[in-house]
């Protein structure tokens, strides 16, 4: 679902949760988010580290620190800051930089993957022995894409937006359709469960949505295929 919204250009930051069982049955707690933080370390600067992006999810298991980007200016950005936006005025290749540091029993390695508008690009297999190796991935952007590393199924960065020459991030057709569809299943679902005096507002706010996301739908491009 999330790759799906942030295909269509939506800016969603991830954290970690415990709905049990919704990751699995295994045990409470197994959705962690851990955030950077500069100075005083409190509830609010912590919300606003997630609210920022400055932060990866984890089963704990897996870790994906200091996330930067190449901002094509000489410069390195790190995750959250600037709103994790590059803007490139022509297509370019730009290199990210992350810290993996991964401890998983009966594994010799994870794959740590470079992931660009929710397909991996680029792997690199990390042994799974707790030490920390940094990693440099490249990217080729010929059009607007949001990026972030993965390992395995057990920890996720927030992504950076690149923007090539000024264009939202329209990345797959197959994205909107879903986020379209979802509306129609969501007020399929939800139409029974409103107040008489709150389904006119309801019924309008839905219709917002799809037309946004029909919009959304007629500014993609094709359906991304798999590498």
């Amino acid at each position: 679902m999330w790759y799906h919204l942030l295909n269509c250009g939506s800016r969603i930051k991830a954290s970690g949760e415990t709905d049990f069982p919704c990751i699995s049955g295994e045990r409470v707690g197994m959705g962690r988010v851990y955030v950077k933080l500069d100075g005083t370390v409190d509830f609010d600067n912590w919300v606003q580290g997630i609210a920022d992006g400055r932060c990866y999810v984890s089963d704990g298991t897996a870790h994906l620190m200091d996330f930067r980007a190449e901002t094509g200016k000489g410069r390195m950005l790190e995750v959250g800051e600037s709103g994790s936006e590059i803007r490139l005025d022509t297509p370019g290749a730009l290199s990210f930089d992350v810290t993996a540091a991964i401890r998983q029993k009966g594994k010799g390695s994870v794959p740590v993957e470079l992931i660009v508008n929710g397909l991996p690009v680029m792997a690199v297999e990390v042994p799974a022995d707790g030490n920390e190796k940094k990693l440099r991935f490249r990217h080729d952007f010929k059009g607007s894409a949001w990026v972030a590393v993965r390992a395995g199924l057990s920890a996720h960065t927030n992504p950076f937006f690149v923007t090539v020459q000024g264009k939202a991030i329209r990345a797959d057709a197959n994205s909107a359709r879903w986020c379209l569809a979802g509306v129609d299943q969501c007020w399929k679902m939800k139409a029974k469960t409103y107040k008489a005096e709150e389904k006119a507002q309801a019924e309008a706010d839905y219709a917002k949505a799809r037309e946004i996301y029909a919009k959304i739908l007629s500014e993609c491009t094709a359906p991304t295929p798999k590498p």
